[in-house]
């Protein structure tokens, strides 16, 4: 798997399988179907991924497995968060999460670290992230116990984006300037531009609209060829908000547009409030739709003023009131 030879691991897994069902060792069939859908994940077949994960779960539940339990709820949770299905994801990385809780042997210290990154990820994008920053002080403390250097500078990185989105600006960028040695030392690209970003977007809160610039167009230039990965959506919608708050409305809607057809839960909020303010009712509740329908509260809340006042959908009173009602 490590050296990109699908081929020859889904043939091992298989020849686990078959082992597996001739000793009825349902430790063994499990871990081969969680396996076969590494493989089919990585190869982006994740119909396929899903149902061999399910099988390999009904194997697994049962058993004192820990590993291939969490291995099962991890690979299963970054097939929800690759299709966009954070709801979902975040069910399965909580289950990890509590198996894990107790857990220091080195598998399980990496296992916390790579769960709670994606978790916070997903809090912060569903409107959550005081919950999510509990979680990232806890990987940093976690990321102590490592024996890989990357773990420090990840933990750091989801930190800084969970204060980011606490609106502690002065701490992202503190956080942001004392990891740039690990950083440029590591040439870890997906960490480094992580950080480069939420401090580009934390000096664009502040006003410093120069080093504001330089980091984002810096993340976003090393991000540009990784389109399909979420962190390009989130550089994209980073200088989104710098042209929005120096004025240029017509780049921003372009950029947004290119972060929310991305999947960017922000930018879909971000794009429907700007329709809205516009007077473009039907887009404003499209965007509004797509990203409550994921989870974003204040999205949730502009399809309710939609719906009470009949813009861009059918009046429904009844409706807005039901959703204001779930928001309180």
């Amino acid at each position: 798997y490590e050296r990109d030879d699908m081929e020859t691991c889904a043939k091992v897994y298989r020849g686990c399988l078959q082992f597996g069902q001739a000793t009825q060792d349902r430790t063994m069939i499990g871990t081969a179907y969680n396996g076969l859908g590494r493989v089919a994940f990585f190869l982006n077949h994740f119909d396929e991924a899903k149902q061999f994960l399910s099988q390999a779960n009904w194997f697994l539940e049962n058993t004192a497995e820990k590993v291939e339990q969490t291995k099962q709820l991890v690979l299963l949770g970054s097939i929800h968060y690759s299709l966009d299905e954070y709801i979902e994801c975040r069910e399965c990385m909580e289950k990890a999460l509590a198996i894990t809780q107790n857990e220091t042997t080195p598998y399980m210290v990496e296992a916390k670290i790579e769960i709670i990154s994606v978790l916070c990820a997903v809090l912060c994008y569903m409107g959550e992230p005081v919950k999510a920053l509990r979680h990232a002080e806890e990987m940093v403390n976690i990321s102590l116990l490592s024996t890989t250097r990357s773990a420090l500078l990840k933990a750091n990185a989801i930190l800084a984006m969970c204060e980011f989105f606490n609106d502690h600006f002065d701490r992202t960028i503190e956080i942001h300037t004392a990891m740039m040695p690990v950083a440029e030392k590591l040439q870890l690209r997906f960490w480094y531009s992580l950080l480069d970003t939420t401090a580009a977007m934390s000096y664009l809160e502040i006003g410093n609209l120069d080093q504001a610039w330089y980091l984002a167009d810096r993340a976003h230039k090393r991000e540009s060829r990784f389109a399909d990965e979420k962190l390009s959506m989130y550089t994209t919608k980073a200088l989104a908000d710098f042209y929005r708050i120096v004025g240029d409305i017509d780049k921003a809607i372009e950029y947004y547009s290119l972060a929310a057809n991305k999947g960017s839960i922000e930018a879909q909020r971000r794009l429907g409030q700007k329709c809205f303010s516009m007077g473009k009712y039907d887009e404003a509740f499209h965007w509004f739709q797509l990203a409550a329908a994921r989870g974003d509260k204040e999205a949730l809340r502009g399809t309710a003023d939609c719906y009470v006042r009949g813009w861009g959908v059918k009046k429904n009173e009844a409706l807005a009131l039901t959703i204001y009602e779930q928001l309180e």
